[in-house]
């Protein structure tokens, strides 16, 4: 039985919605805007062998394009 004040245990990465096979459904995590940016205005997002751009407009939304 663990006790009430034992950290969690870690995160199995190996458990990530894609590694989770089909009909399988992983609650999303939520990462905040200036999490990812960390005060650029841009980010590259490499996914597979494609690269995706994330960026922060002057009027503060966020475009991702390919």
């Amino acid at each position: 039985m663990s006790q009430a004040n034992e950290p969690p245990a870690p995160r199995d990465p190996s458990q990530d919605a894609a590694s989770l096979g089909p009909g399988r459904v992983d609650r999303p995590r939520t990462l905040s805007s200036e999490d990812l940016l960390r005060g650029a205005v841009e980010v590259l997002i490499k996914h597979g062998s494609d690269v995706y751009r994330l960026r922060l407009t002057r009027s503060g939304k966020l475009i991702l394009q390919k």
